[in-house]
């Protein structure tokens, strides 16, 4: 009796430490900053741009200038930097497209670091008031644009904005309910601090909506998008994709680029 009694003190003490571990040390398993950085791609008409937050620190980004009358403000997701996303700037650049790809705080040449989730959202503010006051966009010339975590960045961005359309990529319905799936014996609901509760903002957004998502991403299962595209508000598009959560705008790039010239096309 003593053994069991024992073993289970243990096992408590143990399920006790883990569930402190992933209240304390979280943003480990959230976010994976980089320092990469990589020369200005020659071919395309890439500028490097800085801009403050709110909290007076310093971003970094890239700005595609084709002087078109359409701009991307796009949210990368939760590893890498704006280094690595050139194959995106030139899916920006075929749509004929100006574009704004920045990196969080404590990604790339951003200062800072992230500590709450607010962060992301001042950071994606600093973001779009540069290109709206510093550049001079209009909103209805601005497609807030996001993939995986930055599609979350993007639905609380584009709540009650008028801004011409909001595209979100392979995203999750809530890091409540990722975090229920991943890890199902902790009380993720009391444990996250990060809740990037998209299932409750989605329906905020007025203006045109085109979600996408693979049906074979292992990393945020198909159900996620399908569930946001059922919560939010007309008008609304969705498209399904194949390929990998990392590869699936790559893999399926004809139908992908034919739903997004559309969407610009008609609004």
């Amino acid at each position: 009796m003593k053994i069991l009694i024992s073993l289970l003190r243990c096992i408590i003490a143990v399920y006790v430490f883990f569930s402190l571990y992933l209240f304390f040390f979280q943003e480990s398993y959230i976010f994976f900053p980089s320092n990469y950085t990589t020369p200005l791609p020659s071919d395309l008409p890439i500028q490097s741009v800085k801009f403050q937050t709110s909290d007076s620190l310093q971003l970094h980004g890239w700005y595609l200038d084709n002087q078109a009358d359409k701009t991307v403000l796009f949210f990368h997701g939760n590893a890498g930097t704006v280094a690595g996303r050139v194959e995106q700037m030139e899916i920006f650049d075929a749509l004929n497209l100006n574009a704004l790809i920045f990196d969080y705080r404590g990604y790339g040449l951003s200062k800072g670091q992230i500590k709450r989730e607010q962060d992301l959202y001042e950071d994606a503010e600093a973001a779009f008031y540069f290109l709206h006051q510093d550049k001079n966009i209009p909103l209805n010339q601005i497609i807030l644009w996001g993939r995986s975590l930055g599609g979350a960045v993007a639905i609380d961005t584009a709540q009650d904005k008028s801004v011409l359309a909001t595209i979100v990529e392979s995203t999750f319905i809530s890091m409540n309910a990722m975090a229920r799936e991943q890890y199902p014996f902790f009380p993720t609901d009391l444990l996250l601090r990060y809740a990037f509760p998209s299932d409750q903002k989605i329906q905020n957004i007025t203006m045109p909506l085109l979600i996408i998502h693979s049906s074979e991403d292992k990393t945020i299962p198909f159900s996620h998008g399908q569930a946001l595209f059922q919560l939010a508000s007309e008008p609304k598009q969705f498209l399904e994709i194949r390929g990998t959560h990392d590869d699936g705008f790559i893999r399926s790039k004809e139908p992908y680029m034919s739903a997004i010239q559309q969407l610009l096309e008609t609004h």
